[in-house]
């Protein structure tokens, strides 16, 4: 009789940390080598050297560049524990292979230096020293008897904009399959996410090597419940058997998944906090930290304005749900070119205006993931002529920058004169069909409706807002942009100052201020790409908190389809060249409080430049 053999994952405790032990095997010792029980975790960190005569000053320096790099690391594996030098002799390589395949070359009674001696006495370290062409990156790791497994840090998500944390699933013979880190699915507060040091992908040649990443919980992860922000979803289909294809491409490249971020109840129009229903929405911890987190991306802009650990985060963009998040959390945020990534494995919502969104707190770590991630770009440099109309400092900037003069021009009349606001029909129509398969199987399986609130639209009513978004897309791209990707809108964005998360403001269909006809919801029917940029902040007296606080303030740019890395590098060069910061911090303020780069006034209008 066979028995049954058990799933088991490892935590540790190390200097008042936890830390997930990865399952997988990164190497193994040899027999022969005198090492700790297997059942015993116990600290391990990796050095390599050029030298066979290993000094103390390099060990010294090794440890206080780990210390400084990586989040992960920390001066306790260092300490008390076993130190691993590898001595390169040539290329290094690594290996996928069977574990057993992956054993280091030791050299017993490998002599030490006395400085090297005295250091590991002072300590406390057990010295391991190996050789030869194969080795595994430099950092921390644990070892379990012979075999040395890589250390994942766990951070508390005090934020709740996670509904699952993810780590590989090793034990799967499913390649890049997931698996949920135990008790991590935060429908309330609570949890932690697993993140692996930032030195294991050091060396390594995939363009998004080691860039950690959250997605949106609308989009597929094989191994992994996609809850869409609604229970009842998530109890109907469970665990998905592949992931987005985007997301499955971005993985290829070396970006590292964390976790799904909190949405609003199907993407859709859901006002957190107050709307929401299924979850507990994320807090922003900008401001007071009773700032709303807007939707339906909350839990994507709460994760990265929160967590220095997270660089990216990805959620998509159907009628506003990127941008608004973006302007409240304070971040950089590019809506990309509609159709220029692939929606396979993402839960639509209406695949007429369905974008992907990219969150970040600095321009270059966003463009660094769109020249990998297969989006097309033109390319095409910018003329020096111009029309256009922003915020009165970024406007300045800006033609300084790139040697324009402004006009005036609405959008907004634009979309009154030449197409009806009944293209929001395909909106409401998508966000209620679109899931008549799943209401109808849950109702089947479980004998109850599921949760949800539904606008009901005719097909016919959809099929006229489809004609007529058509024509105004068609007339746009011509009109407006004469098809050239070196004419770009400048759209102001945002709100002027606080948006508290215990109101819900007046606003049109959809969640969005000003709804159909708004700028928002026009550049969503355009389908063109579109970069929010964070340009200073605005001082209010808070409510909750009795002080000032500030809010930060935005602008965005657009332009033709497949130019989101042309917009992006020109929103960046603007602010270079006027001194102004690009890279943002998280928590409370996203500038240095010695470096404010101003406190605009909000601006409704909205500017067109050939540039």
């Amino acid at each position: 009789m066979a028995c049954t053999r058990l799933r088991t994952l490892a935590f540790a405790e190390l200097g008042g940390s936890l830390y997930y032990v990865r399952a997988r095997t990164e190497a193994s010792l040899p027999h022969s080598q005198k090492v700790p029980s297997p059942s015993d975790i116990v600290p391990l960190v990796v050095i390599h050297s050029d030298s066979n005569d290993v000094s103390p000053d390099h060990v010294r320096k090794t440890i206080a560049r780990f210390n400084e790099v990586d989040d992960v690391f920390q001066d306790d594996f260092a300490t008390g524990s076993y130190l691993l030098i590898h001595i390169n002799q040539g290329p290094l390589l690594t290996s996928e292979g069977p574990a057993q395949d992956r054993v280091l070359t030791t050299i017993p009674n490998h002599p030490s230096p006395d400085g090297l001696t005295d250091l590991l006495r002072e300590r406390s370290l057990k010295l391991l020293v190996t050789k030869g062409p194969f080795t595994i990156p430099e950092g921390p790791y644990f070892m379990k008897g012979q075999e040395i497994h890589q250390a994942w840090r766990l951070f508390p998500d005090h934020l709740a904009a996670f509904t699952a944390a993810v780590i590989p699933d090793d034990h799967s013979e499913q390649p890049r399959a997931f698996t949920t880190l135990l008790g991590s699915y935060s429908w309330a507060e609570g949890g932690q996410i697993a993140v692996p040091s930032k030195l294991y992908s050091q060396g390594s040649n995939l363009p998004l090597a080691g860039m950690r990443i959250s997605v949106k919980d609308n989009m597929h992860l094989k191994g992994v419940v996609t809850t869409l922000g609604n229970k009842a979803y998530a109890e109907l289909y469970g665990k998905q058997d592949s992931s987005a294809k985007y997301i499955d491409s971005l993985i290829e490249q070396g970006a590292v998944i964390v976790g799904k971020t909190k949405l609003s109840a199907f993407a859709g129009s859901e006002i957190p906090p107050v709307q929401c229903i299924d979850y507990f929405p994320p807090w922003n911890p900008r401001g007071d930290g009773y700032q709303g987190p807007s939707g339906s991306s909350s839990g994507a802009g709460a994760s990265v304005a929160g967590y220095d650990w997270l660089d990216i985060s990805i959620c998509t963009d159907t009628s506003g749900s990127m941008r608004h998040p973006t302007a409240s959390h304070g971040l950089w945020g590019s809506k990309v070119t509609w159709g220029s990534v692939p929606m396979d494995g993402v839960v639509p919502a209406c695949q007429f205006y369905d974008s992907f969104g990219i969150l970040g707190r600095s321009p270059a770590m966003i463009e660094r993931l769109i020249q990998a991630s297969g989006i097309v770009v033109d390319g095409k440099p910018y003329s020096s002529s111009a029309k256009l109309r922003l915020n009165e400092d970024f406007l300045r900037d800006l033609e300084t920058f790139t040697g324009i003069q402004h006009s005036k021009f609405s959008i907004s009349d634009a979309w009154s004169k030449t197409c009806p606001e009944e293209s929001a029909q395909i909106n409401k129509y998508d966000n209620l069909h679109n899931f008549d398969e799943f209401r109808s199987e849950y109702q089947e399986r479980f004998g109850k409706k599921a949760y949800g609130k539904c606008k009901k639209v005719t097909a016919e009513e959809r099929a006229t807002a489809v004609k007529q978004a058509i024509v105004f897309r068609k007339w746009a791209l011509e009109t407006l942009f004469e098809n050239d990707p070196s004419v770009v809108m400048l759209v102001p964005h945002g709100r002027p100052g606080a948006n508290y998360r215990d109101i819900t403001n007046n606003v049109g269909g959809f969640g969005i201020p000003g709804g159909p006809g708004g700028p928002i919801f026009v550049i969503s029917l355009l389908g063109v790409p579109q970069v929010v940029i964070p340009i200073g902040q605005n001082a209010y007296q808070s409510r909750p908190s009795g002080r000032e606080e500030t809010a930060p303030q935005f602008t965005s740019l657009i332009s033709v389809f497949n130019t989101d890395l042309d917009l992006l590098r020109v929103a960046a060069g603007t602010l270079r060249a006027s001194g102004r910061p690009t890279e943002l911090l998280t928590g409370r303020y996203a500038y240095p409080q010695h470096d404010n780069p101003g406190r605009g006034k909000k601006d409704q209008g909205v500017g067109k430049a050939i540039l």
